[in-house]
């Protein structure tokens, strides 16, 4: 980029200065939350936390009013000095430019205008935020309304809020409980900040008149009323009686009196889906495939035909089913399974050859539809090209007139389904005459386990009963030819299906997954260890195991890295500053100066390649953290280091103590693509029905936006809203991880 553009993208940036008094910051910051996501304003919007820095009217914030051509003044109940100050301090420098601008928004029970800023009453931009009858005070959806005007004063347009945070909040259930149980009320400012809820969410039903179901309970089970819920934990502190004594730690409440709790899934008495003339019913699968999903998909045909078959014969309705394929890109494509319920008899296979088709493959392995994975609905990074996307499926299911939508995927889909639903009721709220209702429905499915709210994901144990006997096998090539054998299982961003396969093994060394930090040195030494004891010993083979996550990067991989080329390799005629200026995490940058400074001839490292490099790079400046699908450059760079470190230290250093150790290889196996393909265990198959039932029972009830979930011992409905906020983790301290750490005897090792 050339230096006049440069020029002409700061002239055209557009900064504005947030002015408000202290008390209203909490308001404010929900204001600015949702601002910032906006295509232009990231970045140049001027928030002040009170919180932190107090009432300074210090330099930084004359500077901040120096470079703001929007000034938003938010005239509270209360208008204090300091505002008062940032008001005249603006018109003062910008009160004569044309491309200035003042904004004006007038919160309940503003104050007066104060003699010194008359000049704020007349030839401004001005919004009022009031209150509906029984509220109280602003809301997330005052916050909202404040947001989207000011963005379409300021640069014209508005990208709608789709409810999905931009970064992992949560990794653990208990902590959220936690948030949404403390005495405060409400979970701390800087998670609401984040995007977290303001109050815990409810499965709420869509609009509609209601109707009695056409099936007995006799024949599925009994009704579950709208107030049957089910407590979110049932540890003791939540349930104290309330007492005067009690700490603040105590949590002296009950979670049913605070409302922290699930709806308990189950047949409906009442019905909203099924009056319409046709039912029309879509199934989508997305990302990779998990034993299992044909079982859940079986599960929801099998639901929907029983209310088919029930409904009021006297007026003729029907049933389509739309089986698409290869997830949201069949959507798209107009590529789908149909299966059609138009007269009697359609509900028998041998008259319904596409009906045929499901039943066949109910308990088979894989996906009868397909899937894939459609990037551009998780784009965190572009708000307004997800917006589109999200915008295009919305105007498919819309098209295919699709009352209920049933997502089956794992972290990634189900923030699609959150947000499809978000957008699809500002829509409908932007066009009363002319509303699409529609139930979209999550269905947990990740060989990771690591959905929130999910105890354990169908296919789960199958994948690791398939990784266990995978080890086996590769124990038996270690230990008859002996190596050391470093197995990459799934682990896009938490090492679950590693931690309870490494349990479950007869043997294994070490057990690295993404949650715990490693470096290679302590690693070494303790393979080094591990191999050694076997070598002296008659009885034993030399063997070694190692069983890995995909996105197990050791901390000093930047090592085994050849700085000195690949910063050539990143632009033509680069200097060594330019690339280091590229690099965003200060950490990062600091380290990679270093291995600049050091010729590339004095220490081994690992070829990789340039896409290699950039993937790790990536994935520090996210927090090492991995949001969407993991970039195979990622995988494999991941298991290079790991794989080919050891064998060079094994070889060159261990050597002195053997000369055996000369020769020695390791080897390397990835057979994540075998755990996810094989079939369905019985459990896998009986929970996935389950799953595909309940959840067409709830969605036929109108109930939307839930995902459907065992949930300690009993089936229910979670909010997506909850399900969106993180994705669950292994959590080192905790009694399950030590006893891998027990099983392996591996030790810290950063």
């Amino acid at each position: 980029m050339n230096n006049d553009t440069q020029s002409n993208q700061k002239c055209t940036e557009k900064k504005v200065f947030l002015s408000f008094a202290f008390e209203d910051q909490s308001f404010i910051e929900r204001v600015y939350h949702y601002l910032i996501r906006q295509p232009g304003l990231e970045g140049n919007i001027f928030f002040y936390d009170r919180h932190k820095h107090g009432d300074n009217f210090d330099a930084k914030i004359v500077s901040a009013l120096k470079s703001a051509s929007y000034f938003v003044f938010f005239r509270g109940s209360l208008i204090g000095s300091y505002q008062t100050k940032e008001a005249i301090h603006w018109y003062e420098h910008h009160h004569t430019e044309a491309e200035s601008c003042r904004l004006v928004i007038d919160l309940p029970n503003q104050a007066g205008w104060p003699n010194a800023i008359g000049m704020f009453t007349t030839s401004i931009h001005s919004f009022k935020l009031t209150l509906n009858a029984g509220e109280t005070k602003l809301s997330d959806r005052h916050a909202v309304e404040c947001a989207a005007d000011l963005a379409q004063t300021i640069i014209g347009k508005w990208v709608p809020y789709d409810g999905v945070p931009s970064h992992y909040i949560f990794d653990y259930e208990k902590d959220i409980i936690t948030q949404f149980t403390n005495k405060g009320g409400k979970p701390e400012e800087r998670l609401l900040k984040m995007g977290c809820p303001e109050q815990w969410p409810k499965v709420l039903r869509l609009c509609g008149t209601l109707y009695k179901s056409p099936l007995k309970p006799s024949n599925i089970g009994s009704w579950r009323k709208p107030d049957d819920t089910v407590l979110v934990d049932i540890r003791s502190k939540y349930h104290r009686q309330s007492s005067k004594t009690d700490d603040i730690d105590n949590y002296s409440c009950c979670l049913n009196g605070k409302g922290v709790t699930f709806l308990e899934a189950g047949p409906r008495e009442m019905l909203l889906h099924g009056t319409q003339p046709v039912l029309h019913v879509g199934i989508v699968v997305t990302g990779g495939i998990a034993p299992g999903i044909n079982a859940v998909i079986a599960g929801l045909v099998d639901r929907h035909i029983l209310y088919w078959k029930n409904r009021d014969k006297g007026t003729i309705r029907s049933l389509v089913i739309h089986g698409y394929r290869d997830g949201f890109s069949g959507l798209l494509n107009r590529r789908e399974h149909k299966v059609e319920f138009f007269r009697e008899g359609a509900d028998q296979p041998q008259h319904n050859s596409q009906l045929a088709y499901i039943m066949q493959n109910a308990n088979s392995g894989g996906s009868m539809f397909g899937t894939s994975r459609y990037n551009p609905l998780s784009n965190r990074h572009d708000l307004e090209k997800r917006n589109d996307a999200l915008h295009n499926v919305l105007e498919h299911l819309w098209l295919d007139q699709i009352d209920i939508l049933y997502v089956i995927g794992g972290d990634g889909s189900m923030k699609a389904a959150h947000a499809l639903h978000v957008l699809n009721e500002e829509y409908n709220s932007m066009r009363p005459n002319d509303k699409h209702r529609l139930s979209i429905v999550g269905i947990p499915k990740t060989m990771d386990n690591d959905l929130l709210w999910v105890w354990q994901s169908f296919g789960f144990m199958s994948a690791v009963e398939k990784a266990t006997e995978c080890l086996r096998l590769l124990h038996t090539e270690s230990v008859s030819n002996p190596r050391l054998c470093v197995i990459q299982l799934f682990g896009s961003d938490s090492g679950y299906t590693v931690s309870h396969a490494a349990l479950a093994s007869l043997n294994c060394d070490a057990a690295l997954i993404p949650e715990v930090p490693f470096d290679m040195e302590r690693l070494f030494q303790h393979i080094r260890a591990r191999i050694s004891a076997r070598l002296v010993q008659e009885q034993d083979s030399p063997f070694g195991m190692i069983v890995m996550a995909e996105t197990a990067v050791p901390e000093d991989w930047h090592i085994y890295v050849r700085w000195h080329e690949h910063v050539h390799s990143f632009g033509k005629d680069q200097t060594g500053q330019k690339f280091l200026n590229g690099i965003k995490n200060t950490e990062l940058r600091a380290k990679i100066r270093q291995r600049l400074a050091v010729s590339e001839t004095d220490n081994f490292a690992v070829d990789l390649s340039r896409e290699e490099v950039e993937a790790i790079i990536s994935f520090v400046e996210n927090g090492r953290r991995v949001y969407g699908e993991t970039p195979d450059p990622l995988r494999t760079a991941s298991l290079r280091v790991v794989s080919q470190v050891l064998q060079h230290r094994i070889q060159h250093e261990m050597v002195e103590e053997n000369s055996y150790w000369k020769t020695f290889r390791v080897f390397t196996n990835e057979p994540r693509h075998l755990l996810r393909s094989a079939p369905p265990s019985v459990n896998d198959i009986i929970s996935g029905r389950r799953f595909g039932i309940l959840a067409v029972d709830n969605a036929m009830g109108g109930y939307s936006d839930f995902m459907i979930s065992q949930w300690l011992t009993e089936y229910v409905l979670v909010p997506l809203s909850l399900v969106v906020l993180g994705r669950k983790r292994v959590h080192k301290t905790g009694i399950f991880w030590k006893s891998v750490l027990a099983k392996t005897e591996q030790k810290d090792m950063t």
